[in-house]
């Protein structure tokens, strides 16, 4: 529907429309409703701060470079505060759902004081006294040459009483070296069948049947041979076991246990996993990816040099499509510094955010060039007002 100003015949306008040259007396003849005028004023506010700020980008594009480094050198500060979130339910539930509350209170009720990892040696049988030597090289390597800021294993481990508390069949014999190799296999034997199992060191039944896979079983019912032999740390979490997240120095002792039981042993097969390696794994899948980024962006370069170029030295695209991929490269950084700074976490699903702006940065391209190209003769002399 049109009308007429009847001081303006010859202007005609839609009602209502934030495109109108709209004025009181207009709102009021096309008698539009207040939710009508809201949407125009928003509307016109928004189309104003954009023509501004291109207008001030186009007036002053090295004060617009300028600020827009100082505002992304702003941000990196920002990654000082840098976190990564691997808690299923901060990141997979809705922070007001149940299952989010639920794990929350089951976490300030029951807070984890300890973080089990596990060693499993694998052999054609493990119960030799030459894989319990093994088995032992590979616990001493662990227990003393793993040291962070000074600290080994004594000091992280979780303890029952003055003793480290662990699951491993070489209790049975002390962690000794000499015993160990003084053993015979009939001896192992006969300490593992032996009802019931006591360790000598905290003077607890040992359940042997859960640290052994792949158990043989003779016609008395006596074990006399396991292919699998398992064995467990405990560390603790830190002190007051209040706290929900485990303490840096327990992460970088997992980080080390991990790279030392990758280095295997002679004759057995050896297998690791840390409480971390979970967490580990989503991270390693992620950075997989990251150089098909790099490819994508040189690509993407190309791509952009050979459709909105020309094959001239004068008319190429070259820097065009780098500066798009470098607008998307400050705006991830902007968006994951800034976040930072405020304390947002940093999630597996974030790592999509550079594919995402790549796709949005190169997109715009194609929509200025293309309304570059559209201008008339005498819209390209405009431009010189701006």
């Amino acid at each position: 529907m049109t009308v007429s100003d009847t001081t303006r015949p010859d202007t005609k306008y839609f009602c209502c429309d934030h495109d109108a040259k709209s004025s009181k007396q207009n709102l009021k003849i096309c008698k539009c409703s207040y939710l009508e005028q809201l949407s125009n004023f928003i509307i016109s506010a928004v189309e104003t701060l954009f023509f501004r700020t291109g207008q001030f980008i186009g007036k002053r594009p090295w004060a617009a470079m300028i600020i827009t480094i100082v505002l992304f050198a702003l941000c990196m500060i920002g990654l000082f505060r840098w976190k990564t979130e691997f808690n299923n339910a901060k990141l997979w539930a809705p922070s007001e759902s149940r299952a989010w509350d639920d794990s929350k209170r089951a976490l300030d009720w029951f807070p984890e004081q300890v973080r089990e990892e596990k060693i499993l040696i694998q052999a054609e049988n493990v119960l030799t006294s030459a894989v319990l030597l093994e088995a032992l090289e590979l616990d001493t390597k662990i227990k003393v040459n793993i040291s962070i800021d000074g600290k080994e294993y004594n000091s992280t481990c979780f303890k029952t009483g003055a003793l480290c508390f662990q699951d491993s069949l070489l209790q049975l014999w002390f962690y000794n070296y000499t015993v160990v190799s003084a053993l015979s296999d009939q001896d192992i034997l006969n300490t593992i069948n032996a009802k019931p199992v006591i360790s000598p060191i905290s003077k607890k039944e040992v359940q042997v049947e859960l640290l052994l896979g792949g158990v043989s079983i003779d016609t008395s019912g006596r074990i006399k041979a396991a292919e699998f032999l398992l064995s467990k740390y405990y560390l603790e979490v830190q002190e007051p076991y209040t706290s929900q997240e485990p303490s840096p120095l327990v992460l970088d002792f997992e980080k080390e246990f991990i790279e030392n039981c990758l280095e295997g042993l002679t004759g057995v097969v050896v297998y690791c996993a840390s409480q971390r390696s979970f967490e580990d794994m989503q991270l390693k899948a992620i950075e997989t990816d990251v150089y098909l980024l790099f490819v994508g962006y040189i690509v993407v370069i190309a791509y952009i040099m050979i459709t909105t170029g020309r094959y001239n030295c004068r008319d190429q695209k070259v820097w065009l499509g780098t500066a798009a991929l470098l607008c998307v490269g400050l705006s991830f950084g902007i968006a994951i510094g800034g976040g930072s700074a405020f304390g947002f976490e940093y999630g597996p699903l974030h790592s999509v955010l550079p594919f995402l702006l790549l796709g949005i940065g190169v997109d715009d391209m194609f929509v200025y060039v293309s309304a570059w190209d559209n201008l008339t003769p005498s819209e390209n002399n405009l431009l010189a007002v701006f």
